[in-house]
């Protein structure tokens, strides 16, 4: 007797540890089995912790409606089920409300949602990572009154309007190695007192306006990501949100392996900022952008708030463009735009004499190091 009771309190606490499961079985929309009933139980569900498993492969579900918002944690992990989420019919295909904190979405594909493919309101410590959000009538991802999320290795193509959207105090979010593609106008949107946001490591092409915008209300950190062949600039910031300006490159030149790179930038007096160095093909000129990361500086200014960069780089790349981005490191004002370029391996926009001998002994300080 003793060992039945040691034995079922051994499976309660196993049950416990890992959660309750629900299984998707079938690809319906509705009935015993299918995604909608799974999200309803979770819903419903008094464990902590709660899965979404699915036993199909290969498999879409068109919705017919949408889906039950996610009131309760779940973990939904459809990473090598070829999964698909058609919600044509559906307003938000996936979504994330409160109670719902702690949740995983992963590897799923969700397409052609009427409005937004996955919709995060004022739930945090979210993961979503790895989905596959493709034709949104209007946003892939949204984020509402929501922080802490980490939104990772995503690819998001041909929403309606915006691939990416922080918004009404989306505050300390991670957005990290995502390819945003062929946006309707803005790749990424940080707007209405969405702060402290950190981007880094994305791609964000072909958007018909700006690949990044972040509004008068909203500041974000931008590393290491690239953003490029949009209708506009890289990365905008609307004047007013605090952001840094853009740097002044005044010298870019190659020496075999090395490219040397010289410039300004103006700052808060007595501040650490980090200046990130990228690589373009073409110069858009006036539109900004950066389309190969090569690497980085960090620079403190002086009791002025002038910053100058002077460093070298080990990639030759003659003949290409060189932009950079200023970054405050205190974390108040956030990432600059791209800078326009300057051309590798052409003369300084400095002149005359002073142009000849300044370059001169920096080719020969690049020749003896």
């Amino acid at each position: 007797m003793k060992k039945l009771l040691l034995i079922g309190l051994l499976a309660f606490t196993v049950q416990n540890s890992f959660g309750a499961i629900f299984t998707v079985s079938n690809n319906a929309d509705a009935g015993a089995g299918s995604l909608r009933v799974a999200i309803t139980d979770v819903n419903g569900s008094g464990d902590a912790a709660n899965s979404i498993v699915f036993t199909i492969s290969n498999a879409t579900i068109t919705l017919a409606s949408d889906l039950p918002d996610l009131t309760n944690q779940v973990t939904m992990d459809g990473s090598g089920k070829n999964i698909t989420i058609d919600g044509i019919t559906a307003n938000l295909t996936i979504g994330l409300v409160a109670g719902s904190d702690g949740s995983i979405i992963k590897g799923l594909t969700i397409a052609n949602s009427a409005t937004v493919g996955i919709f995060v309101n004022a739930s945090s410590t979210n993961k979503i990572s790895g989905n596959t959000i493709t034709g949104s009538g209007t946003v892939g991802i949204l984020t509402i009154t929501s922080i802490n999320n980490t939104l990772s290795g995503n690819t998001v193509t041909g929403s309606g309007t915006v691939g990416i959207l922080m918004s009404t105090a989306s505050i300390n979010n991670a957005i990290t190695g995502n390819t945003v593609t062929g946006s309707g106008t803005v790749g990424i949107l940080m707007a209405d007192a969405s702060i402290n946001n950190t981007l880094s490591g994305n791609t964000v092409t072909g958007s018909v306006s700006s690949g990044i915008l972040s509004d008068m209300t909203s500041r974000s950190t931008i590393l290491n990501t690239v953003s490029f062949n949009n209708g506009g600039n890289g990365i905008s910031n609307t004047a007013g949100n605090g952001a840094p300006t853009p740097p002044n490159l005044t010298l870019s030149r190659t020496s075999g392996q090395t490219v040397f790179i010289q410039g300004t930038f103006t700052g808060t007096a007595n501040n650490l900022y980090l200046v990130q160095f990228f690589k373009n093909e073409t110069d858009n000129n006036p539109i900004t952008e950066g389309a190969q990361f090569l690497g980085q500086q960090l620079i403190t200014t002086d009791n002025a708030g002038n910053g100058t960069i002077f460093t070298t780089l080990p990639i030759a790349v003659a003949g290409s463009y060189v932009s950079a981005t200023v970054t405050d490191q205190v974390g108040t004002e956030g990432t600059s735009e791209y800078s326009l370029n300057v051309l590798l391996g052409t003369e300084s926009r400095l002149s005359g004499t002073i142009r000849e001998k300044y370059c001169t002994a920096i080719m020969n300080s690049i020749a003896i190091l």
